[in-house]
Formats: C-alpha cells, structure tokens, sequence
C-alpha cells in the first residue's frame, strides 16, 4: 500500500508558501505562474493556514473582494486539515473527501514536509487499478 512519503519521493519536497501579510493579489501571481492551485501560509515558520485558487475566486466572484488590498490573513483557510508522510494513500484520499478539501500539507512534527494534491493521490490509485488490472489479466490468459 502506497503511503505520502512516497508521493513526495516521486514529486519533490519543495513547497512554496505565503506570507499572511502578502496580498492576495501576489498568491494568485504565484498560484497562476507555478500552475498550483493552494499555497501553505507560514508565519515565522509555522503553518497558519492554506490559501487555495477556489479560496480567491470565491471571494473575488461573490463577495467581490479586490485581491490587491487585501492580504492573505483575511482569505485562507485557517487551522489547515494535514497530514504526515507516513499515512496510506487511502486514508488521506478519504480524508480530503469527507472535508472536502483538495490539497493538504504533509507535516513531520511542526515543520511543513511537503503538500499533496487530490490529484497525486488519484494518481497513484489509478496506477496501481491499471496494474492489478494487467496482472488479472494475465493471469487470465496463462
């Protein structure tokens, strides 16, 4: 069984991250220029808070709130859901469902480790589906 440390082997352990007193106007520069779709807020190293692209476009789309006043503080998602590279796939597959959530920061103790996307996880499930399916098969046809 797949665990987040191994998603963070394949995809790096870079992540960057946002200053709660940025605006939201320089997130969605770094979020639009990297092709990401949340950053981890940190304040003197520690996370605070996740600030995603669904985050901004709701604020700017329905509270019409302009992004180039406003700082990071006042839009992220305080308290961010997290979890540590050893969890399975599954687990936190399950997790960022029952929250509704599509990234989530990988802690080891208090430091940022890494961020994971639904996407990775859905890739690394989807890997190992197509490769059961081929060893079924073959054991199929011998």
């Amino acid at each position: 069984m797949a665990c987040i440390r191994d998603i963070l082997m394949e995809k790096g352990v870079e992540v960057t991250t946002v200053d709660p007193e940025q605006t939201v106007q320089e997130a969605a520069s770094i979020l639009s220029r990297l092709g990401i779709g949340a950053l981890p807020v940190l304040q003197d190293g520690a996370l605070v808070g996740i600030i995603s692209e669904r985050d901004i476009a709701y604020s700017v789309g329905v509270k019409g709130v302009r992004t180039s006043t406003r700082k990071v503080r006042e839009l992220m998602s305080g308290n961010p859901r997290t979890c540590t590279a050893e969890e399975s796939v599954e687990e936190v597959l399950e997790r960022m469902n029952q929250r509704r959530v599509r990234h989530l920061p990988v802690m080891d103790g208090d430091r940022l480790a890494g961020i994971v996307s639904i996407r990775d996880l859905v890739r690394v499930r989807l890997g190992a589906a197509l490769a059961e399916a081929d060893q079924l098969r073959e054991y199929i046809q011998n």
